[in-house]
């Protein structure tokens, strides 16, 4: 199994995850919305299903390399959702260098109208 040790944000996270009722749960389980099965382990994560055939598993360290290393950022996250956002082959333009943002669609709408952006995130 995968640990996770690190900084004192790590261990806050640590915390919120062995919280059965923090939304940690429902964000990251390897099926949208179903929350994950105690004993918690990284592998029944969403981070422990491969990105483009999520019935396969991988070792969830694939997942956060991938991550780290900027291998999938050139593609639409969004695709197969619903509006402009999910067209296949769409890629959202960027004409400076932007931070990545973790959050709810209604959190990172704030944030980036609070930064002088329009129009959906």
């Amino acid at each position: 199994r995968v640990a996770m040790v690190g900084c004192a944000k790590c261990e806050r996270c640590q915390v919120l995850l062995r919280d059965r009722e923090f939304i940690f749960r429902s964000m990251w389980g390897a099926e949208p919305w179903q929350r994950w099965p105690q004993p918690f382990f990284l592998e029944d994560s969403c981070f422990g299903r491969a990105r483009d055939h999520h019935s396969r598993h991988q070792d969830p360290s694939v997942y956060f390399k991938e991550a780290a290393s900027g291998k999938h950022c050139a593609t639409n996250w969004y695709e197969g959702n619903s509006g402009n956002l999910g067209r296949p082959g769409r890629l959202q333009p960027f004409h400076a260098p932007a931070p990545a943002l973790l959050g709810f669609d209604d959190s990172i709408d704030r944030f980036c109208y609070g930064l002088g952006g329009r129009g959906d995130h």
